[in-house]
C-alpha cells in the first residue's frame, strides 16, 4: 500500500521521483511508529 504514495498522493508518476521516494519513506515510518 506505501509503494502507491507518490508525491501528488494518487499514485501517479511524478516528475521529481527523489521526492517521491522521500514521501514513501515518510509514510513508511509513520506505518511503523502507528503499528507498533
Amino acid at each position: 500500500m506505501i509503494g502507491f504514495y507518490r508525491a501528488n498522493g494518487f499514485g501517479e508518476p511524478s516528475e521529481t521521483p527523489d521526492r517521491d521516494l522521500g514521501v514513501e519513506l515518510m509514510w513508511l515510518r509513520l506505518d511503523l511508529t502507528t503499528t507498533t
